[in-house]
Parts: C-alpha cells; structure tokens; sequence
C-alpha cells in the first residue's frame, strides 16, 4: 500500500471514528433528555376568568402510581406548597393494584401540608379497566377526599358559591355530560373529566365555567411539536394546554406518569394550578 492510500485509509477511519462519537454523543443528550422529562416535576399556571376572589385550583392528572419512589414523595411536597382551596384529580391515579398502597402514602403526605384542603376526584380509564375505581374512592375517602362519579357537591370558598361536578370515565363507564344541566345556581362552575372529549360534550350541553380534563399526557411522545399517538378520548388539537369551547374553558393537563413506554420526549410532566377568578 502506497503512502497516499495509506492516508486515504486513515482519514476514512478517522471521519468513521467522529461520526461514531458525534452519533454516540447525541444518543446519550437525548437519553438524558428523555429521562428529564419522564422525571421532572414542573408546576403549570393558568389564569381563568376576570372577578376579584381568587379560588386557586391545583390539578393533579394521570399520575400512574405503581410502587413508592422518592419521586412520589417529591410530587406530595410540591402539590402540598401550591397552596390551594380545593385539589383535583382527573383520573389515572393508579396504573395496577400495587399503586392503591402508594396512593395511600400519597395522601397522606398531602394531607401532611393540606389538613383541611377539600380534594375531589375523578376515575379515569386505568381505574374503571382495572376494576379499582370503588377502593380508590375508599383511599379518598380515608383521607377526607370524594370520588365525584356523575355528581356534584356544592361549597363556598372565601365567601363564593363553588359548584364542582365530576363524570365518569368515557371508555369504561357510564359519563352523563347531560347532568351539567341540571347543576344548581352558583358563583363559579368546575367540571372534572378525564377525557378532553367529555369536556366538549359538556360545552355542548350548555355547561358554562371551568373544565379540567388530562388522558392525553401531552402526547407523552411528540416529535417536532406532535405526538405519535393519542387514545380514545383526545380531540385533535386539544391533548394538552388551555382552550375556549364556547362558555367553557378547558385546561387538559399533560400528567405525571406514562403508560406503555417509560419515558415522555417534548412532553414535560405538570401539575397544574388555574387561579379562577370569580366575582366582581
């Protein structure tokens, strides 16, 4: 082999050897930026209506518990310091049997920092497929919370009348959207689902204030802005984020957990607070 050649070889070698690392580089940025995303803990704002009483509203959505990790305490602490007037969550709690046991523990470290915060929820697909949704509610109701399954409580909150109403999953249960026609007088309406789609459902039966929905999980997987997939239940454009349906306003929460593949790409993991302001 001539010395010419021998270079040739070499700088081939070498270009071979750059992109092997510039490839291994790039695999390990976006292994470590998938494991952020699945991991992290963020807290999403959103302000709703234009009164001076401010009812701040923490929702918490698709956490998937499964077995206790320190992340799970971590959750706890940070829904425990959004301080707020009521606690939602809309459905998903638990992705198997073991996960009742951790929302159990879950609880308990909220109510550690929330003695007295009224909490109301929802079932979503896992619980109704599972059959979990009756000891779930039990778990609530051990720690002062209420699983609202096509009903409604009233409450007031720094003097304002609260109508919160709940329905039931839309793929293994029995929602009546329907029933928001019937919700008695009040200052401030709040719809739990667990779909986006019963949210627009409810619009169209003439449901008028604050919808909180999650399912979507943003997409959990999206590339260049869009997911790869979304179940049953998501409209198309509506799996994530904040949305006027007529006299409704629906803020679908990206979640916490996943489902199918462990980690979330361009879909960070949220709990939301929506500040709703009511009255004049």
């Amino acid at each position: 082999m001539s010395r010419e050649e021998a270079l040739r070889l070499n700088r081939r070698k070498l270009r071979r050897a750059l992109l092997a690392l510039a490839l291994l580089i790039a695999v390990a940025t976006a292994a470590t930026l998938i494991m952020n995303q699945a991991g992290d803990l963020t807290v999403t704002e959103y302000s709703v209506g234009e009164g001076n009483v401010v009812i701040r509203v923490t929702q918490l959505s698709d956490t998937h518990f499964t077995s206790w990790s320190e992340r799970v305490a971590r959750l706890a602490k940070l829904v425990a310091n959004t301080h707020p007037d009521v606690l939602v969550m809309t459905g998903d709690a638990v992705s198997n049997a073991e996960g009742l046991a951790t929302l159990r523990k879950f609880l308990a470290l909220v109510r550690e920092g929330l003695p007295n915060t009224p909490i109301y929820a929802v079932p979503g697909n896992w619980e109704r497929g599972l059959g979990l949704t009756n000891k779930e509610a039990k778990i609530l109701n051990e720690y002062g919370g209420t699983m609202l399954i096509n009903q409604y409580v009233t409450l007031r909150i720094k003097g304002v009348k609260v109508v919160i109403a709940g329905l039931d999953d839309m793929i293994y249960g029995h929602p009546e959207a329907s029933m928001v026609k019937s919700l008695p007088g009040a200052d401030a309406y709040i719809l739990l689902a667990h779909e986006p789609q019963l949210a627009l459902n409810a619009a169209k039966e003439g449901f008028k204030g604050l919808a909180l929905a999650g399912h979507c999980h943003g997409g959990q997987v999206k590339i260049l802005g869009y997911p790869l997939f979304l179940p049953q239940g998501c409209p198309r454009g509506m799996f994530e984020g904040m949305h006027k349906v007529g006299n409704t306003t629906v803020v679908i929460s990206r979640g916490i957990g996943t489902v199918i593949l462990p980690l979330r790409i361009g879909s960070e993991p949220e709990v939301v607070v929506v500040n709703l302001r009511v009255g004049g």
